[in-house]
């Protein structure tokens, strides 16, 4: 019953158990762990070996998952909370903000190589899911799910799962319009979205060049940055 959950719309058969990791940042070193399931049995598929709260537990959110789902391996991303466990409100920081895109970016690319080393004939898809908007293929390999509405904050749109490959490219950009920063694209540091420009428009928006501009002091900096939506 359970390989018939999972596989939901297809017919290929579960022949080993999911795995899960979870990335984090340790004395400024990315790192990666497996997620423990002690009641695994060597060569038997595990039915259903996580639960939801692996994920929604994690004290530090925006968390980041990978979930080897064996035919699609998937990257969970959390959400920002907007207040603490006692009720108070959360500010957070450009400086916490960049930390995150640059941990994202690394999952990101720890997913690709740790697909990379499957051993198959058919690699699976690579998938980025976010909290708050996960498909029904995702909540299929878990035991039971309930959508967190009360805990995840109210977004705008909807995000859709998105090919990993689709948000890496975010990250390979090099320039973008202002239009584009001030829609703060994913693979962008919050915190030197001006860099971002081509150096023709950064020009003739600040009037100076990009050296002379990191020349001036910081509290002018933002101020210029703020005028056009870049802070």
């Amino acid at each position: 019953w359970y390989q018939r959950r999972v596989r939901v719309e297809e017919e290929r058969p579960f022949i080993r158990s999911i795995r899960l990791f979870t990335f984090f940042e340790e004395s400024r070193v990315f790192k990666y762990q497996e997620v423990d399931y002690r009641g695994r049995a060597p060569g038997l598929p595990a039915p259903y070996p996580f639960l939801q709260r692996d994920l929604y537990t994690k004290p530090e959110q925006p968390a980041l998952f990978m979930l080897d789902a064996i035919y699609t391996v998937y990257v969970w991303v959390g959400w920002w909370p907007t207040h603490t466990p006692d009720g108070e409100e959360l500010q957070h920081t450009g400086g916490a903000q960049s930390q995150f895109t640059e941990r994202y970016k690394l999952a990101l690319k720890s997913t690709v190589g740790y697909t990379e080393l499957i051993e198959s004939k058919d690699k699976p898809e690579m998938t980025v899911v976010w909290a708050g908007h996960e498909p029904e293929q995702f909540k299929s390999l878990f035991p039971w799910w309930e959508d967190m509405t009360e805990t995840i904050p109210a977004t705008e749109t909807e995000r859709r799962p998105t090919p990993l490959d689709e948000e890496l490219k975010q990250f390979l950009q090099t320039e973008y319009t202002l239009q584009e920063l001030q829609e703060r694209p994913a693979g962008c540091d919050p915190l030197r979205l001006e860099q971002y420009l081509s150096d023709t428009e950064f020009e003739a928006i600040f009037s100076m060049t990009k050296k002379n501009f990191g020349n001036l002091q910081p509290w002018k900096q933002k101020k210029l940055k703020s005028a056009h939506g870049l802070f």
